[in-house]
């Protein structure tokens, strides 16, 4: 009996790690919402420096305390769903522009100890318009960071907390630049 209790225990936590446990954070995507221009080009540009790498190696079980950070790549389905959105958003009657997101910051992190983890996001966006038809350019930017805890921190959990993140910030800058401009 008592060498079928820490066996249980380990396999029971082996069981826990596998499962993944995606916090349930809203894509405000998902909202309706009209900026007063028609989108004739959307580009996206990634102006983050010193970019750490997504290739890390989590304990199954964290006996100790640790802690790793990276950014995780700006990949062409990002992109795309996000020059998508913005396209969704335009008025067709409005004035003909282009539209530059520019990721300034993203990162994710992962803190654990022998209790608990904590996964992190955090997105910082410029949106600049540009009227085609004049001269003027508008910006807004916004920045959203999660913070998720858990029993235990997954990379695939984290790096999709953080495409929520980067999809949410461009959509609070859209709300922004609306606002502006009323």
């Amino acid at each position: 009996m008592k060498k079928v209790f820490p066996i249980a225990f380990v396999l029971l936590m082996l069981v826990q790690s596998c499962i993944s446990q995606q916090p349930a954070i809203q894509d405000y995507t998902k909202q309706t919402i009209v900026i007063p221009y028609q989108v004739k080009e959307v580009v996206i540009e990634d102006h983050r420096t010193d970019k750490l790498p997504m290739n890390w190696k989590l304990p199954v079980i964290s006996a100790k305390q640790f802690e790793v950070t990276g950014n995780p790549d700006f990949t062409e389905d990002d992109e795309h769903q996000l020059k998508e959105f913005i396209k969704q958003t335009q008025n067709p009657e409005g004035a003909p522009s282009k539209i530059t997101l520019r990721l300034i910051e993203g990162s994710c992190k992962i803190y654990a100890d022998w209790k608990q983890a904590t996964e992190y996001a955090q997105v910082a966006v410029e949106l600049e318009v540009e009227e085609l038809e004049g001269q003027n350019i508008l910006k807004s930017n916004s920045e959203v960071f999660y913070e998720y805890n858990t029993l235990n921190a997954l990379e695939k959990s984290v790096v999709k907390t953080y495409q929520t993140a980067l999809k949410n910030a461009t959509h609070q800058s859209l709300v922004q630049l609306t606002k502006q401009v009323k």
